[in-house]
């Protein structure tokens, strides 16, 4: 079975790395015959610095499914021409800062965590995570945990608090065993 965490704010608190305890739990879940996968609002580049080294080579979606992760190699969903034009001029206009013409810090319509899954070909999954961005994660999951008790904890399956994460991610593990 795949398992789906977002970082901020479910796995990892306060912008530093994994702690031992949920790392000592993802790798109780990949002993399990799990793989783990990182879903997140962040660029690729800026999860690598909060996963342990040993984790880098895992598949990973980022900027809420706008970039995908998968054997070294980073997928991105580009905005078609005529809309990057469109956003640069608007920031010309407007005096506002961007960093190139074909980067700019939002994603296109209809991307999120879940169509970026899909881009890696996942489709089954059990998904943590905590916050709005995580909605369509719970919605399509097999199974879903929020984390904390955010409004869209009602669209997972159950809810744990922070303390409980890796705990949960273990006993998750072991239930979902053997389904690979």
């Amino acid at each position: 079975m795949n398992f789906v965490f977002d970082l901020d704010g479910t796995i990892c608190f306060k912008g530093q790395p994994l702690d031992e305890q949920v790392c000592h739990a993802l790798d109780a879940c990949m002993q399990h015959g799990h793989e783990v996968i990182f879903a997140s609002a962040r660029p690729i580049r800026d999860l690598l610095p909060i996963l342990p080294k040993e984790y880098h080579h895992f598949r990973m979606v980022g900027g809420n499914g706008a970039f995908t992760y998968a054997d070294q190699k980073i997928g991105v969903t580009y905005f078609p021409n005529e809309v990057q034009a469109q956003l640069v001029e608007i920031a010309l206009t407007h005096n506002l800062q961007y960093l190139a013409e074909v980067l700019i810090d939002i994603s296109p319509p209809g991307m999120d965590k879940a169509k970026g899954l899909d881009q890696l070909g996942i489709t089954e999954y059990i998904a943590f995570g905590n916050d709005a961005n995580d909605r369509v994660l719970f919605e399509q999951a097999i199974y879903s945990v929020c984390v904390g008790h955010p409004p869209v904890s009602r669209y997972a399956n159950e809810m744990v608090t922070p303390a409980n994460v890796a705990e949960k991610i273990q006993e998750l593990a072991y239930r979902y065993g053997k389904r690979r």
